[in-house]
């Protein structure tokens, strides 16, 4: 890879392991596979399924503000509707090799979470309610600033 490799979250090798490292960290329990791979000149374009289960760890983890507070004893309403469902998204991961220093210089990857939170919560308003302060986006990548 490039020094100064393009991610997700910013540029650097550094920066890009530790985007997956939270990534996984976030969404434990979570499994890609590839489902097409299409090389157009130096760009990889890879298509992916991403299956998740949300556990308890990944609802505190990704989304930190639907825990039960001090004095509640039991997870909010949108919160068990998510609490051991398994997702399968669609996803996709972008390569660009840059030929002449024969290194990756571009990795960006992104899959829809949204559509499969809407289905199991079955309307907007508690979509938006359960990415509101979310650490991760409808499009299952990272918020800033990324944090342990």
């Amino acid at each position: 890879m490039a020094p100064d490799v393009a991610g997700n979250n910013g540029t650097g090798v550094e920066r890009l392991l530790e985007y997956y490292r939270l990534l996984a960290f976030y969404l434990p329990d979570c499994e890609t596979r590839i489902v097409r791979m299409e090389i157009v000149e130096d760009m990889v374009f890879v298509t992916t399924t991403v299956q998740i289960t949300i556990t308890a760890n990944a609802l505190q983890r990704a989304f930190p503000h639907m825990e039960p507070g001090a004095e509640q004893n039991e997870w909010p309403l949108v919160a068990k509707k998510l609490l051991g469902k398994q997702i399968v998204m669609r996803g996709s991961t972008r390569f660009m090799w840059d030929s002449t220093t024969q290194h990756v210089t571009l990795l960006q990857s992104s899959a829809d979470l949204l559509s499969s939170i809407l289905r199991l919560l079955g309307d907007i308003r508690s979509v938006c309610n359960a990415f509101g302060e979310a650490r991760i986006t409808p499009d299952c990548t990272l918020t800033r600033p990324l944090t342990w």
